[in-house]
């Protein structure tokens, strides 16, 4: 079997398995929400159902001042989940990830005839983003992610080329930039971050040499109106989701709302393949007697973008490990840009980390696999075993016997989601009781 061949069957394998997942998940929690329309009033929606998609469009108007700025990903979130449906869902979800992997792989500047480092990458990307697989969550990082991914690549061949623009390209450069920078705030404040910093040093300390892991060239050919714009629409995009009412107002309710996760535990578990990079950063220093700067200048672009996310996320404290996936992909994509390099890509070190990475993803996907499957059969049972119950005053309620529940949270997360479907399917809210 050919190299690329057999790199390609990895990474369709891995999308298969995503894909398989989302179609296997139930939709609880926000994607049980996101059936119906946004209040404009507070952060829960409302028993309005959505139904086509020009509700979608209405729903996002009071979303993006009611619940969060992510308005193009909570456009598709809400088409998927109140207009097209779990099946179609699953089918793109794994479509996006194999677009994710080949977008990243070319970003890296990795060939699929390197099938150690594309395994390497996919075993990352596995171990890395896990979290629940319906819309609202592969939405919002895997499939805002790929955007950005697109974005960085569109720039670094127009940066590349120095090919001149004509004046009525100019509308599509900055709706790129947009595009690029209206996905998720968790990577592009850091990206945005990066781009500054370095424009700054850049103008008057590097002239002739470029940002190794992301590709990009010389810093003396910042110039041109396709960089320019896309660099500023880049800006536009990631302030729309900052400038966003509901993003003030959540961020006013931090200080008041519990820190659901502790610090420690946050960042240690949190991050994966950032102590990855770390450790792999002081082994080159310290065993392989390489300089500090050797090993972190071809990567200073992805760093600097880190530790602006990581302050930012230091600064609101860790509700969710979601916080850091944008840093997650930035340690990946430093790590791969360093091994990448290696002169002796087969040496024993590099084949040690692939095989830790490896069995860990392995390790991984099957146990995120057993928990999603223990979801979906526990979702059945409580859709099969709840009783809807008509009140007096017309109003509708589920309820189940508090006996019959085997994980409170878990379980009562399930019955609203079922709640929220009946409430679709009869035209009336349906409340637990």
């Amino acid at each position: 079997m050919k190299h690329r061949t057999l790199s390609l069957l990895v990474i369709i394998l891995f999308s298969a398995f995503m894909c398989l997942l989302s179609a296997v998940q139930p939709w609880t929690g926000d994607d049980a929400e996101y059936m119906f329309m946004a209040s404009g009033e507070g952060f829960d929606m409302t028993d309005t159902p959505v139904r086509t998609l020009g509700d979608v469009l209405s729903s996002q108007w009071l979303h993006y001042f009611s619940v969060n700025g992510r308005t193009p990903a909570h456009l598709l979130v809400q088409a998927f989940c109140g207009v097209w449906g779990a099946q179609a869902f699953a089918v793109c979800n794994g479509v996006v990830y194999t677009l994710f992997l080949l977008l990243l792989l070319r970003l890296l500047r990795i060939s699929l005839d390197r099938v150690g480092l594309v395994v390497g990458v996919v075993s990352a990307v596995a171990v890395t983003f896990g979290t629940r697989y319906g819309p609202a969550c592969q939405v919002n990082y895997v499939w805002m992610f790929t955007l950005v991914l697109a974005f960085m690549l569109l720039l670094r061949r127009w940066l590349s080329g120095r090919k001149a623009v004509s004046w009525w390209a100019w509308p599509l450069f900055a709706l790129a930039g947009i595009a690029g920078g209206w996905t998720q705030e968790g990577l592009s404040l850091g990206l945005l971050f990066a781009f500054f910093c370095f424009f700054v040093v850049g103008r008057f300390h590097l002239k002739a040499d470029g940002f190794d892991d992301v590709g990009l060239p010389a810093t003396a050919s910042w110039r041109g109106a396709a960089f320019w714009l896309m660099l500023m629409g880049f800006a536009i995009g990631t302030l729309l989701i900052v400038a966003s009412p509901a993003a003030w107002t959540r961020l006013a309710g931090l200080g008041d709302a519990p820190q659901l996760i502790p610090v420690w535990r946050g960042w240690l578990m949190g991050l994966r393949m950032f102590w990855v990079l770390t450790a792999y950063i002081v082994y080159c220093v310290a065993w392989r007697k390489m300089s500090w700067r050797q090993v972190l200048h071809p990567i200073r672009f992805s760093l600097a973008a880190m530790a602006a996310l990581l302050l930012m996320n230091a600064v609101v404290g860790v509700m969710s490990y979601r916080q850091f996936f944008g840093v997650e992909l930035l340690s990946i994509i430093a790590l791969f840009s360093l091994l990448r390099a290696e002169v002796q890509p087969a040496s024993a070190s590099v084949r040690v980390l692939f095989v830790v990475l490896f069995l860990g993803a392995i390790v991984i996907g099957a146990g995120r696999w057993r928990a999603v499957l223990r979801e979906r059969v526990r979702y059945d049972e409580l859709a099969a075993k709840v009783q809807l119950r008509t009140l007096p005053d017309g109003t509708s309620t589920l309820y189940l016997s508090e006996t019959e529940l085997q994980d409170a949270t878990a379980d009562r997360a399930a019955i609203v989601a079922i709640a929220r479907q009946k409430t679709r399917a009869l035209g009336r809210s349906v409340r637990v009781e």
